[in-house]
């Protein structure tokens, strides 16, 4: 059983939950973030006495903060060994009729939240790499930061540049014994894939009059993948499993995918020539 400690951000359903569960499990010392007192509670009720639920909403300065300080009074000069970025949310619709504040907003969660507390937390992850063993990052991205779709533009956006902010943060923290990776999902049965579903169907009801025609059949076209995905995707213990397997492997790659969609979809983007491969997405997505 370690004694080591993990935290967790987006723990309040899905992927995140189960995260946090699944490193509770295994003996960790873990700090779920959850956005709601409630969802706080529901984490206490079926965890150890070492899972510790707090409110840590990645869109306030003031939660990313006060989450560093009881890092700090929690775990000490051993340090934070291992910080798992998972929040975040979707944005479905039409680019064309997507409100600027809307971008804003899910920019501010997906990317720049997960920036922030990535930042605030280092001194803690560099105190327990200096034990002897690497202390780890892993930021939970999706198989949509390596491919793109049709009428999710900006939350691919988002997942191309976590992708990108994890590479890079991969060389620039090595020589501090911090190793940075991204797991990428493909889909998975979770709360997220209901909601982006209703997103999409939402979408199409406001769609103005005088819209593309193609906008409502893609979109339509979409909404038909997102009821495979969630007939077919992963578990979240699946991808939980994966992600405590990564931080006890000390991030040994910088990127590692999971689900059968996930590995089927990188190989599209390896293998068919750029042409070929804009086909088949427009056919399966447009």
């Amino acid at each position: 059983m370690t004694r080591e400690h993990v935290l967790v951000t987006g723990a309040s359903t899905g992927i995140g939950r189960a995260i946090a569960l699944e490193f509770d499990a295994a003996g960790w010392h873990v700090l779920a973030g959850v956005r709601r007192e409630a969802d706080a509670q529901a984490l206490r009720a079926v965890g150890s006495p070492r899972l510790r639920p707090i409110i840590l909403d990645l869109t306030r300065d003031e939660d990313i903060d006060a989450a560093a300080v009881l890092v700090r009074e929690t775990t000490g000069p051993a340090g934070l060994a291992a910080l798992v970025n998972n929040a975040g949310s979707n944005l479905s619709g039409a680019f064309e009729y997507t409100r600027p504040e809307q971008a804003r907003a899910l920019m501010d969660l997906n990317l720049f939240g997960l920036a922030r507390v990535t930042q605030v937390l280092l001194p803690h992850l560099r105190a327990a790499a200096r034990r002897g063993r690497p202390a780890t990052v892993v930021n939970v991205g999706s198989i949509g930061s390596v491919i793109s779709v049709p009428w999710e533009v900006w939350y691919h956006a988002s997942k191309w540049a976590v992708l990108g902010l994890t590479l890079g943060l991969r060389h620039e923290l090595w020589a501090e014994g911090v190793r940075v990776t991204a797991v990428l999902p493909g889909g998975v049965r979770t709360p997220f894939l209901a909601k982006s579903g209703s997103q999409m169907d939402e979408a199409v009801r406001a769609l103005p009059p005088d819209a593309p025609a193609s906008y409502a059949r893609g979109m339509s076209v979409l909404r038909s993948r997102v009821a495979v995905a969630e007939r077919f995707g992963s578990t979240p213990e699946r991808v939980a499993a994966h992600v405590r397997r990564v931080v006890e492997r000390s991030g040994r790659s910088g990127r590692s995918y999971v689900g059968l969609d996930a590995h089927v979809l990188r190989l599209v983007v390896r293998v068919l020539p750029p042409r070929l491969r804009d086909w088949v997405l427009r056919q399966s997505f447009a």
